[in-house]
């Protein structure tokens, strides 16, 4: 049934020519008010994670199967630019644009959780695939967001533990 909702909602939204990824959300966003039983939110909870899990697993089989190594590490200031570009703006959206509404309500470290938490994988993967193989520059482009993904998941991914282990997790 929420299947039938999303898509639904999007073939109605492209219909009269609006936006059919806002008509998806906004519909699964008002779902639940539907009187939904709590039983029945989770396992609808339950079946949009296992489809993203297969979702990610297909991109990800994709990449593997499209992806040429030796072509990605051809490029390494093309890799360290992007790669600086995407640390660059995780720091200056964890130190610089994220306020804290109290000052009592401060968690220490929490900053450099957000810094490292933003790890990219399937969504910036499909939307690379997805560009048509007559667009400029793709394979580059494809060949960057593989290093990020692969770099974040990986180095982030590995980094993070430590870092929430530190942290004080009361305020302080």
């Amino acid at each position: 049934a929420t299947t039938s909702v999303a898509y639904g909602a999007y073939g109605a939204a492209a219909a009269i020519d609006a936006s059919g990824i806002f008509a998806s959300a906004a519909a699964g966003v008002a779902l639940p008010a539907f009187a939904l039983a709590k039983r029945d939110e989770r396992r609808i909870e339950r079946f949009w994670d296992a489809t993203a899990l297969v979702a990610n697993a297909v991109v990800f089989l994709l990449v593997g199967l499209s992806l040429q190594l030796e072509r990605v590490f051809h490029e390494p200031l093309l890799i360290a630019a992007t790669f600086a570009a995407v640390l660059l703006s995780r720091a200056a959206l964890a130190y610089v644009f994220v306020r804290l509404p109290r000052p009592r309500d401060r968690v220490r470290g929490w900053r450099h959780v957000i810094a490292l938490a933003g790890l990219r994988g399937g969504l910036s993967l499909a939307l690379a695939l997805g560009l048509p193989h007559d667009f400029p520059d793709r394979a580059h482009v494809l060949d960057a967001v593989f290093a990020i993904v692969f770099a974040t998941i990986v180095v982030q991914g590995w980094a993070l533990e430590p870092v929430l282990r530190r942290i004080t997790l009361r305020p302080g």
